[in-house]
């Protein structure tokens, strides 16, 4: 926890890169020994349509030192993840500050305005874009990544939170049922 309590204080993301895990249980085995740490939880998330296919959602969260939950995003690289997700290793994402854009989200009044209990999040990452290139940004990434999964949009909300998904028979044995 200090090194990512440290990493907020110098606003840096932390990307923590596993080489050592390849298979689903490995990587679920790791989150389990995770979420034994004090500030870290971990949870499956039901997803009918995910679980049709023979996959299940696991949420990572780290609590921050004000006591803010910070949503981790995972990469792996699995065909059960989502394509916005594969890497050639499995690594966890964390922004351990706060809200630090200073951009509203969405930017430019474009859509519904973000819950205030919705998890911190890579997307409060403190950057210098000017509004107007952060927006550009936001707008170009949101079109390219719809072109490339055929999630509706209430299911990109739900990715949002989710930091692996992995094969359900893996899931449920260690997250349960």
């Amino acid at each position: 926890d200090a090194h990512f309590d440290q990493a907020a204080s110098e606003k840096k993301v932390v990307v923590t890169i596993l080489p050592s895990l390849a298979w689903p249980s490995e990587i679920a085995e790791a989150l389990v020994v995770l979420a034994s740490m004090g500030r870290w939880s971990c949870t499956r998330v039901p997803s009918k349509r995910d679980e049709a296919a023979g996959n299940g959602l696991v949420r990572l969260h780290w609590r921050n030192a004000a006591g803010s939950d910070a949503s981790a995003m995972g990469l792996a690289p699995l065909r059960c993840m989502p394509i916005t997700r594969r890497a050639p290793f499995v690594a966890v994402v964390l922004w351990p500050g706060g809200r630090d854009n200073p951009w509203p989200i969405p930017p430019n009044g474009k859509g519904a305005p973000r819950p205030t209990d919705d998890p911190i999040g890579v997307v409060d990452i403190a950057h210098g874009l000017a509004e107007n290139h952060y927006g550009e940004r936001w707008t170009t990434t949101r079109a390219d990544v719809k072109k490339m999964v055929d999630y509706e949009s209430e299911d990109l909300k739900l990715l949002r939170d989710i930091a692996f998904r992995l094969p359900l028979d893996v899931v449920v044995r260690h997250f349960g049922a």
